[in-house]
């Protein structure tokens, strides 16, 4: 079976994410994923990987969010 090797973009509110699917093997995707803004690059060796890599690289806390969180905290 051929495997077209893909890489996509997908830009969101968030952050931004190039997938890079090198293998389909055991029904499943292995790759890597780059974080553009931060430019750091991870490899998964399943799906499931790959969306935990994304969810943890989103709930990063990022210094906007805590000098969010202390002004909210200042006006409370």
């Amino acid at each position: 079976m051929a495997v077209q090797k893909k890489s996509e973009a997908i830009s969101g509110k968030h952050g931004t994410f190039v997938v890079k699917i090198c293998y389909c093997e055991n029904n499943t995707w292995q790759g890597y994923v780059v974080w553009a803004e931060k430019n750091k690059k991870e490899y998964f060796r399943s799906a499931l990987e790959l969306m935990r890599l994304i969810d943890d690289a989103l709930s990063m806390p990022t210094q906007t969010n805590i000098e969010n969180k202390e002004e909210i905290a200042k006006k409370a």
